[in-house]
């Protein structure tokens, strides 16, 4: 199997031969602002080291070219944000393209050719010495993530991410009752469920199912940064989100997990980049990060310890819009700016703020929009449990068992409030989702109905309650785990245990 170079001129334009994009006026999607948890420069390159030395300065090779499970594949250069050779001895080395693509397997190159910035001195550096390659941030790759672009997103069997188009545009799944060609112009997602001869799942956008053998046994791609890998064989595929792969992509790069470890099999899923996206600041001193769209599982399986009822049935919910989400509750200094007062019951700055009704935070928010003509708002159910959970499916968004290191529960909390983002936060940089306050959300309660809705779900149309995530400081752990769901306080019911985050459209 072999790849091949096809024109550029489009998608990357001349960069790679030091040629000019035009820069758009906005930038169509998310950018790779962090790879391997650390920022990109915008200046540089950078190479970091095995031995913790850094090097500044512009990387000279025009083409990478990796073995994957799935394939030889060559990329350009400046089509790529990262470049790790930690994993070497696990044969997972891996290329960050900037369109959110992941590929694993063993670099080819042996050498990285490098200009030093300080001094203009070229040398070559084997890769044996290097332990990852951060290659400079343009605001011009958000092109490539156009989110009404129609691209497919490729999740490999070995949890790398691929987006573009399959050349063959019909396949054959053999059910038990016939052979049926399938358009993938038909198809919304197509799982892969393994097994000798491999079982496809595929779901029409009409909302249809259909499950069998896969019959067509080859899959050649032609990827968005203008790459082709050719005749993949269908073991080697997971899923297929079909249409809104530049959607999908960014959320997708969180969850799946290939193994990085030379020697612990330690993984880079969620944490090896802020799949949160960047973060701002508004002007009363609000941190907000940026939350890309995605699919995740929301609820609790049947043998989760200390779940209730209400957490069932476990659905797979698709998130199709970005949204900001407050970094930490909002604190009493935020409130106190905006409202002229303080209601809180354990007083403190940069505490959050309680004793708040839903109808109180309500009034802050349509404050808060109109000093900054932009819409905040609460969290739908879906938008909290996706943000608290960034990525994981655990009880905790942390892992199987209450830590302390991550929130403020009845066991360790003292009794009170503390200050906000004195924990360690989430993989997508929120403080404070387990513990320290319940938090309000814009729907009313009601118990998962079993035709919720899989696409934004909006919540209930009424109700006498709305719904509280997260716990709190007098909360018992199994409170805090990111299914649980606070079902009993209406809309204008004050507690020193309610507090809220905000959402802001971007």
């Amino acid at each position: 199997m072999t790849g091949r170079i096809v024109s550029l001129s489009v998608i990357i334009g001349i960069a790679a031969c030091g040629g000019a994009w035009a820069q758009p006026a906005e930038p169509a999607g998310p950018i790779l602002q962090s790879v391997f948890q650390l920022a990109r420069s915008d200046a540089e390159d950078v190479i970091y080291f095995r031995n913790n030395d850094v090097l500044r300065g512009e990387v000279l090779n025009e083409k990478l070219s990796i073995n994957t499970p799935y394939g030889f594949v060559q990329l350009p250069l400046r089509a790529c944000a990262g470049i790790s050779f930690e994993g070497a001895r696990a044969n997972t080395e891996a290329l960050i393209t900037i369109n959110f693509n992941r590929l694993t397997g063993i670099i080819n190159d042996r050498v990285i050719k490098f200009k030093i910035s300080s001094s203009g001195a070229e040398i070559d550096i084997r890769k044996e010495k290097i332990r990852h390659v951060l290659l400079q941030l343009d605001l011009r790759e958000a092109q490539l993530m156009d989110p009404e672009a129609k691209s497919d997103l490729f999740v490999m069997a070995n949890g790398d991410l691929l987006s573009g188009q399959p050349v063959e545009k019909v396949f054959t799944i053999g059910t038990d009752y016939a052979d049926i060609p399938v358009s993938f112009k038909e198809l919304k997602m197509v799982e892969m469920q393994g097994g000798a001869n491999v079982t496809a799942v595929a779901t029409k956008k009409n909302g249809d199912v259909m499950r069998g053998t896969l019959q067509t046994e080859e899959i050649s791609l032609d990827l968005d940064i203008g790459v082709e890998v050719e005749a993949v064989y269908k073991d080697k595929f997971a899923k297929v989100f079909v249409d809104d792969g530049n959607v999908q992509v960014a959320a997708q790069f969180g969850v799946a997990q290939p193994i990085r470890g030379e020697s612990d099999g330690s993984a880079f899923g969620a944490t090896a980049v802020a799949a949160g996206g960047p973060e701002i600041t508004n002007s009363i001193g609000m941190k907000l990060r940026l939350i890309q769209p995605g699919t995740f599982k929301m609820g609790s399986p049947e043998d989760e310890a200390g779940r209730d009822d209400d957490e069932t049935p476990v659905r797979e919910i698709t998130l199709t819009k970005p949204f900001y989400i407050g970094v930490h509750e909002v604190t009493q200094a935020q409130w106190a700016e905006v409202m002229g007062n303080n209601p809180s019951n354990f007083v403190g700055r940069n505490r959050p703020v309680e004793m708040v009704s839903w109808e109180d935070a309500q009034a802050f928010l349509k404050k808060l929009s109109e000093k900054e003509n932009v819409e905040y708002r609460l969290p739908t159910e879906a938008e909290w449990e996706y943000a608290c959970r960034a990525g994981t499916e655990t009880p905790y968004y942390w892992g199987e068992a209450w830590d302390d290191a991550y929130g403020w529960c009845n066991e360790n909390s003292g009794g009170s409030t503390h200050d906000v983002g004195m924990k360690k936060p989430n993989a997508w940089g929120l403080y404070d989702m387990s513990g320290n306050v319940w938090e309000w959300c814009q729907d009313w309660y009601d118990k998962y109905p079993a035709t919720f809705k899989d696409t934004d779900p909006p919540g209930p149309s009424g109700g006498s309650s709305r719904v509280l995530r997260g716990g709190s400081w007098n909360s018992y752990l199994q409170y805090c785990r990111s299914a649980s769901r606070n079902p009993y306080y209406t809309p204008a019911y004050l507690n020193s245990s309610h507090g809220f985050r905000v959402v802001r459209t971007p």
